[in-house]
């Protein structure tokens, strides 16, 4: 998903199956049901940057919604399991560390 219109947030972002569809907050919604779940992973599982997708996104622990046909709470598993350091987007630090200066 890209962040605002024109943004590129990895290569092949633009072309990926979420770009342009009519219901882009399918893929953000907070009270999805399993079925509203069902249709964003199959978009994303016929998506030709789905990879990329998922990739970008087990960067970052704090990017909300659905990524590479994974939630934010299966991406924080896959990255454990493959020993990914995830960093905050917001902020720039690594999770994991006790930084909190942020809130200063």
């Amino acid at each position: 998903m890209r962040a605002r219109e024109g943004d590129q947030l990895f290569a092949g972002s633009n072309s990926g199956a979420c770009n342009g569809h009519p219901d882009p907050d399918m893929w953000f919604r907070s009270n999805q049901t399993r079925a509203d779940y069902r249709k964003v992973k199959d978009i994303c599982a016929s998506c030709p940057v789905v990879k990329e997708c998922l990739e970008y996104a087990l960067q970052y622990y704090d990017i909300l919604g659905i990524w590479g046909g994974e939630t934010q709470g299966a991406r924080r598993i896959i990255a454990k399991e493959r020993g990914i350091r995830q960093k905050s987007m917001l902020y720039g630090h690594s999770s994991g560390r006790a930084d909190t200066n942020f809130l200063a």
